[in-house]
């Protein structure tokens, strides 16, 4: 009787010690993404008077984000990514292509709208990053013209999405984002005026909640 107790007793122990609250939202989330890159506006360059324009097409991009929740219905988000695109020099009778690539870091909170635990759940979103971009062109510029530099600034990250439960600490999510920032290029010999850019993107990524 005594033993059979005893082996009751420690049953109970080991299960409550193992055992994981089912209702218990992980605080830490992992989400790796991909999705469309979308620049809304051209790069512009003014070299002593000649006006360049850079049009930078939609192409793929792909990241990372780490979400840390520190309450059910707001999370600190660190994301990166990189999108590879095409750029364009037009000038003139001139009309040359180049590869480009834009990477992007920033800090974000993450604001959930409906009621934690749904199946389906929205949620804004808004911080500051750094998104630079880099193409064969500036590459070589920088190389043949001393004091060629292209700037952009930090800016601010806003946004929206969606995200449906597929499993317990498995989730779908959808993001809209929008990437404001300034750009100029400096030639050394004069500098273009600062220009507001917005590059959107919409990304489909799993979070796995660790």
């Amino acid at each position: 009787m005594l033993h059979r107790s005893l082996a009751t007793a420690v049953a109970v122990v080991v299960t409550l010690a193992t055992a994981r609250p089912a209702l218990a939202q992980s605080k830490i989330e992992f989400t790796p993404w991909a999705g469309m890159y979308m620049p809304s506006h051209a790069i512009v360059a003014d070299t002593a008077g000649s006006v360049s324009i850079f049009e930078v097409t939609n192409g793929g991009v792909f990241g990372g984000r780490l979400s840390y929740w520190f309450a059910d219905r707001f999370a600190v988000e660190a994301n990166v990514g990189l999108a590879a695109s095409r750029i364009h020099l037009v000038g003139g009778t001139s009309d040359f292509e180049f590869r480009a690539s834009t990477a992007m870091a920033d800090v974000r909170g993450r604001v959930e709208v409906t009621t934690p635990g749904k199946a389906i759940g929205l949620h804004l979103m808004a911080g500051a990053g750094i998104t630079r971009a880099r193409n064969s062109y500036f590459d070589i510029a920088g190389e043949i013209l001393p004091g060629f530099e292209y700037k952009t600034s930090i800016g601010p990250v806003v946004g929206m999405g969606a995200t449906r439960r597929l499993s317990q600490g498995t989730v779908l999510r959808i993001d809209l984002e929008d990437r404001i920032y300034s750009t100029n290029v400096d030639t050394g010999a004069s500098t273009t005026q600062d220009r507001t850019q917005h590059d959107f993107l919409f990304t489909i990524g799993l979070g796995l909640q660790l």
